[in-house]
């Protein structure tokens, strides 16, 4: 799917498709992402639809839950991978970090 998908924009948009294997390469991973673009949409969103939510009240209200209920050992593991993702970041000169599996 993704293979025609890409196929579909590269005709649309010729040298215009941003993507590692794309036209424009894409960005590297970077120290700029934030603490929440790095681990706390992804985490929030795989606690919420756990519950699968039913309406958008119950969605807010389960994310509500979900983050009031982070523990410390879950915030103690965020910041020991996210300071490991920015030095390796800082090492390869802000280039991709191809070597890196994000585990959840």
């Amino acid at each position: 799917m993704a293979v025609i998908s890409k196929a579909v924009l590269r005709h649309l948009f010729p040298q215009w498709v941003i993507s590692h294997v794309g036209d424009v390469p894409g960005p590297p991973c970077s120290p700029d992402i934030t603490a929440l673009d790095f681990f706390l949409w992804g985490y929030l969103k795989s606690k919420a639809y756990r519950r699968c939510p039913v309406n958008l009240n119950a969605l807010k209200q389960t994310i509500r839950d979900a983050n009031i209920n982070i523990s410390e050992a879950t915030l103690r593991e965020f910041k020991h991978s996210f300071s490991t993702c920015v030095h390796l970041c800082i090492h390869e000169g802000g280039g991709h970090l191809n070597d890196i599996v994000h585990k959840k």
